[in-house]
């Protein structure tokens, strides 16, 4: 499930949901909105996406999101030992 899916059966708009991307840092995973604001009418919106829609996503997928993060770790411990190795 992609946070695309997962936000837009939360009930986020598609609209909305389609603007979030994920980005991978050495500190982290991010979810950020990139579209742009369009009225500035909700100063509170973030928060609002945040609450009604990527937590309840997250909680609903977190085994799974679990998953997907060991095995992402293990690749890269994975490509590390093999770079030792040469």
């Amino acid at each position: 499930m992609t946070v695309l899916t997962g936000a837009v059966s939360e009930g986020a708009r598609r609209g909305t949901a389609s603007g979030y991307r994920v980005s991978v840092s050495g500190r982290g995973v991010f979810v950020r909105q990139s579209r742009r604001k369009t009225t500035g009418l909700r100063p509170d919106f973030g928060a609002l996406q945040l609450r009604e829609a990527l937590e309840p996503a997250l909680e609903r997928n977190e085994s799974q999101v679990f998953r997907e993060v060991e095995r992402a770790i293990d690749r890269t411990i994975d490509r590390t030992l093999r770079k030792d190795r040469l």
